[in-house]
Parts: structure tokens; sequence; C-alpha cells
């Protein structure tokens, strides 16, 4: 396909993919997470996931080391700014600084954590045999749904079993070329093409109802599978939106960097100036306003700066351009 990638190193309707995971994550964060259950995060979760283990395909001790240079540095100034500047010092201590390094903050930088831990233990997967891989991604994926229904966890990629599967699955599935993919997951006949964005459409209204007929451990892969399909329809019927779509698909990995504390200083904002929450418009419009300026603020910087990693926390260097 002629719109296959926005430049040779990236992929299209994968990146436009991560706009609208992206988005669906955002949500959640906002009072539109009242109207929209977990399970619509959910499946964006496990996108990203996915797609990191993907695309992290060296298993050398200095590939590990670099990515792991990418995540750490941010994921320590994230813990320090939430605990210093979001709980205004409440309470801190050098034992609960240490203890919410090891175990996760409550600021949405538990996913940093798992990717850290999942670059350690994903780099020595690369390492054992391919059959044996595929049985321990299954079966971590398994008991991580177990567990997590057992826990009753927000969706199951918050346990820790089941989003290591899950990016082990993504290491697997570098084996299949993303074009091979699109030939086999999705509909490619044009009265079909829009199957999976109806379907999406449809598991986000049963999530508004809250009447979701099939378990979370199941929704999520229906979930992700129907945002990839309907990045793969915008692809193919608008080549031109879709590719615009995804060059701002580039910008993800900053939006979610800085969405969950600017976000919370939008809501604080409206809410001390109108004295009520925002309504869902209100929260949809922060959304699109807070992504379209952290993207056009990313590429601004881009002008002078390239990034070195396509998808985890990036690392700057002086563009050669």
């Amino acid at each position: 396909m002629k719109n296959e990638h926005t430049h040779p190193n990236r992929i299209c309707w994968i990146d436009a993919a991560r706009v609208i995971a992206i988005l669906l994550v955002m949500q959640a964060h906002t009072p539109l997470s009242g109207l929209f259950n977990h399970d619509s995060e959910g499946g964006a979760v496990a996108l990203f996931f996915l797609l990191s283990g993907f695309f992290a395909q060296r298993g050398t001790f200095t590939a590990v080391l670099q990515r792991l240079g990418c995540l750490l540095p941010f994921y320590i100034i994230w813990v320090t700014y939430g605990l210093l500047v979001m709980n205004h010092g409440f309470n801190f201590s050098l034992s609960m600084y240490w203890d919410t390094l090891l175990h996760g903050s409550s600021n949405g930088m538990w996913f940093i954590l798992y990717l850290i831990y999942f670059t350690i233990i994903g780099g020595v997967a690369l390492q054992i045999p391919l059959i044996l891989r595929i049985c321990i991604s299954v079966a971590l994926i398994a008991y991580g749904a177990y567990q997590g229904i057992a826990e009753n966890v927000i969706h199951p990629c918050m346990n820790i079993y089941y989003g290591l599967g899950v990016y082990l699955l993504g290491q697997l599935a570098h084996r299949i070329k993303p074009s091979e993919w699109k030939h086999y997951l999705f509909p490619s006949h044009t009265t079909m093409r829009w199957t999976p964005a109806c379907i999406l459409i449809i598991i986000l209204l049963l999530s508004a109802l809250n009447a979701n007929p099939i378990p979370s451990w199941l929704l999520i892969w229906v979930s992700s599978w129907a945002i990839l399909g309907t990045a793969v329809a915008i692809d193919a019927t608008a080549p031109t939106f879709g590719t615009a779509l995804a060059r701002l698909g580039e910008s993800v990995v900053f939006v979610y960097a800085i969405h969950m504390a600017t976000l919370r200083m939008m809501i604080s904002a409206y809410l001390r100036f109108t004295g009520t929450m925002p309504s869902y418009m209100v929260s949809a419009a922060f959304i699109l306003l807070l992504f379209v300026a952290a993207s056009w603020f990313y590429f601004t910087i881009r002008g002078k700066w390239a990034v070195t990693d396509l998808f985890l926390f990036a690392r700057w260097r002086k563009s050669t351009k």
C-alpha cells in the first residue's frame, strides 16, 4: 500500500492506532471516566504493551540498558513530582519515596514501572527458545487474568503478570510482518473494512451503559483489535488523513508523559473558576485541546531535536539535519 509508512522506520496505521489509543487512555483521567468504564482504556493499554514488546526486539545488554536509560529518568522525575507537588509533600518520607519507586505511584506511572520491569525480563526472554516463550506468554496471560478477576483490578493489564504476558506476546508477534497482520486479522473488502470501527463504537456505547456482555479480560483483546482495525480502515479509505493521524502518532509518548498532570491542572482550574466539575463535553474538549497543543509543542521541539527511540520514552540528541 502506498501509505504504508510515514517514513522508512514508521508504520502509518500503527502510529494512527496509537493516536486512538492515547485518546482512550486520556479520557480515563477526566470526568469522562464516569461515562465510559475502564474496559475501553484497558484495550488501549493492552495495545501499548503489545506494541512495546513488538518494537523491543534487541535483547543485548547494551540495548536493554539503552531502553532503561530512556525510562528510568522520566519515571524517577515523575514520582518525585507526584509526591512533592501533586500531593503537596503530604507525609513525605524517604521510606515512602522508595516504596513508591519500587511499587508504582498512584499518579498513573504504574505503566512506566511495568515497562521498566518488562524491558529487563523481555531482554532475558529473547534468549530462550521460541516454544518456551510462547508457553510462558500464554501462562502469564491466563494466570494474570485469573488473579486480576480475584483481585478485582480496574482492567486486566493492571495485573503485572497479564501485562508481562501481553508484552512477551508482542515480542512473538514481531515474527509476523505488519502487512501480514492486516491481511489475516482485518477485513480488506470495502463493505467490511469499517467493521472494527463499528465494533469499537459498540464497545464504547455498552461501556457507557455499563452493559458489556463479555468479561473484561476478553474484551480488551477485542478492543485492541478494533483500535488497530479502525486505524487500518482509515489508512485504506482516507490515506491523506491517515498519514496526518500517523504523523501525530509520533507524539504519543510525549503526550502520555505530560497528559495526567496537565489534565489535572486544567480540571482544577475549571473547578476553581466555575465551582463545578467539567461536563463530558468540556472534558472531551480538554482532551482534544491538550493533545493538539502537546503535539504542536512536540513537533516544535522536533524541529531542533530528533527522537532516537520510536515507542519507549525518548532520549534526545541533536539532529544531524
